[in-house]
């Protein structure tokens, strides 16, 4: 058998660490969770989009989180901006940062809200870029592609059972009656999805590991099915595996925003903006699903467009855009 070559993402780490070596030092530092594709592609995006930065002399370095022990305090200190990728990354970046007099710009990606919330406590000069996607989107993206279906169930779990006033606000705001139940643990998940799905026409999965996870999630997604109820997910696997409509943001699409984000920042034009969510999204249509459950659904190209286009009309004079 031939030896397997490096992947795409080792050689893009590859090309960023070789501009270090050739310059001495980074002005930005990427720091991944893991060695993953996901994190490696998003770095690699990330670079790429502050390639041109100062005549090209601008440098990037990658590391992963179990490597930053081996950076010294000053090293990290005199970064112009550091960047993580995941929840690991950017714990081990902030308690770092906690003990420098002057700590550099750290920008978090694929964070939850509420994770990010308690890293970035008493924290400086710190922004994120959310995993996942804002609610708002997600039901816009309802209305969008299922405009005959207004009765959305969920169930939400200890993590996630937080959102559910926030759901319900959501939802009366777009005429949408929302069925919010909530299962204390994976035991009641599937209680609680006969309680939902007997009043509901479209199922809004929520990410919260208590609720769908490696174990539940075919189950899950086959109840709805075996109901008759279209599911909406919340990742490209979803999709996949049986939901009928999924909304996410892909690793380059992540990379892209980090990059743009660092560009702004490494020209001098202005410093890290407020944590947000996710700019720029997916939508994936899963077509021989809409064709079991006979339902007529737009592409998944036309329906991210609109949904685009439903949020530029949606911002507010100063530029914010609702959540």
């Amino acid at each position: 058998m031939r030896p397997r070559g490096p992947t795409r993402f080792a050689l893009a780490l590859a090309v960023l660490l070789a501009g270090v070596a050739s310059a001495g030092f980074a002005q930005m530092l990427i720091v991944v969770s893991e060695d993953a594709p996901f994190y490696h592609e998003a770095a690699a995006e990330a670079g790429a989009q502050v390639s041109g930065l100062r005549d090209g002399r601008l440098t990037v370095e990658v590391v992963p989180r179990s490597r930053l022990d081996t950076l010294d305090a000053a090293a990290l200190a005199r970064r112009e901006l550091v960047v993580t990728i995941g929840v690991a990354a950017a714990a081990a970046v902030l308690d770092a940062a906690r003990s420098l007099p002057a700590p550099p710009p750290v920008l978090c990606l694929v964070v939850p809200q509420s994770r990010f919330a308690q890293l970035a406590a008493d924290q400086r000069a710190v922004s994120a870029v959310y995993a996942g996607q804002p609610l708002a989107r997600q039901l816009d993206l309802i209305q969008l592609a299922l405009p005959g279906r207004s009765r959305v169930g969920t169930v939400l779990g200890p993590s996630s059972r937080l959102l559910r006033n926030e759901l319900h606000d959501l939802a009366r705001a777009r005429s949408l009656r929302l069925d919010a139940v909530v299962a204390e643990s994976t035991a009641g998940v599937f209680a609680a999805m006969q309680d939902v799905l007997r009043a509901s026409d479209v199922f809004l999965a929520v990410p919260d590991a208590a609720i769908i996870n490696e174990s539940t999630a075919y189950s899950v997604l086959r109840t709805s099915y075996s109901a008759g109820v279209p599911v909406m997910g919340f990742s490209q696997s979803m999709v996949r595996a049986g939901a009928l409509i999924g909304l996410y943001s892909t690793a380059r699409q992540y990379g892209r925003q980090a990059g743009e984000i660092a560009r702004r920042l490494l020209a001098g034009d202005g410093a890290l903006p407020q944590p947000e969510y996710p700019r720029y999204f997916t939508v994936g249509v899963n077509a021989s699903v809409a064709r079991s459950l006979n339902i007529r659904i737009e592409d998944e190209g036309a329906l991210a467009q609109a949904l685009a286009n439903r949020e530029r009309i949606a911002d507010d004079p100063a530029g914010r855009r609702a959540r």
